[in-house]
């Protein structure tokens, strides 16, 4: 029998751009680390423009990138 584990390691990238389109995000990141990026969750967090308090959340996964490298 063998043994396999997934071993993730999580890191915020820093947002350097971000836009909200119709019918999607677009924005910039910057790579701070010395490890090249393997894939990317981006959580948007919507606030209400009036008062500031949060209306929504949403989680993106496979969002489309470039090679984040160090």
């Amino acid at each position: 029998m063998a043994l396999t584990y997934h071993y993730i390691h999580a890191e915020e990238l820093k947002v350097l751009e971000s836009q909200l389109n119709k019918n999607s995000i677009t924005g910039i990141l910057q790579n701070p680390y010395n490890h090249t990026v393997g894939s990317i969750f981006v959580r948007a967090e919507f606030y209400d423009k009036e008062d500031g308090h949060l209306v929504g959340l949403r989680d993106f996964y496979d969002v489309s990138k470039d090679q984040l490298e160090p």
